[in-house]
């Protein structure tokens, strides 16, 4: 199976100046395909040191790894660390998806983020889904990607062939 593969980064692990080299040592050690890993940076942990941070993960989409902001929307500086940053996905925080046709404001933001994000040249991830209705209203305005519980609850390996088997037969929308 041709996976993408998103890992979560704690502040702490982008104080590495090492990092790049040694994930993409371990990529090729193990055949895995840079193109396919993403790692994930909430905006507030990028915020606190960012000239370490900059250099850390410039290298890290030098050697062809991706890069998420995470829990977009909820930070203090959304904006700023999209010019700053060489993020190529921005991942809607599942506090407005969750929300999306009940709250007017949660669908604009949503909806604000994901134009922004394209023009960017970004893809687009949203957090959260946990119904059919808020899955057709991301489709509705572009979102590329999404990740709940709607979707698929956490799995055994054992379990994601036949998973994804049966997504992919299914009825649902898609881009």
């Amino acid at each position: 199976m041709d996976l993408q593969v998103s890992i979560n980064m704690s502040p702490r692990t982008l104080l590495d100046l090492d990092l790049p080299e040694k994930m993409a040592a371990y990529a090729a050690e193990n055949g895995a395909d840079i193109s396919n890993i993403t790692f994930e940076v909430t905006e507030t942990s990028a915020t606190s040191n960012v000239a370490k941070y900059m250099d850390i993960l410039a290298r890290l989409r030098m050697k062809g790894f991706n890069l998420s902001i995470d829990d977009f929307g909820t930070g203090y500086s959304s904006m700023q660390q999209l010019v700053r940053v060489p993020f190529n996905e921005l991942k809607v925080d599942q506090a407005f998806i969750r929300k999306l046709d009940t709250d007017k404001d949660c669908r604009t933001i949503t909806e604000i983020s994901i134009i922004l994000a394209h023009k960017l040249g970004m893809r687009v991830v949203a957090e959260g889904i946990e119904d059919e209705s808020a899955w057709n209203i991301l489709h509705d305005l572009g979102c590329d990607e999404g990740q709940g519980y709607w979707m698929g609850r956490p799995m055994t390996v054992d379990d994601l062939e036949e998973w994804l088997r049966n997504w992919t037969a299914g009825n649902l929308k898609t881009g």
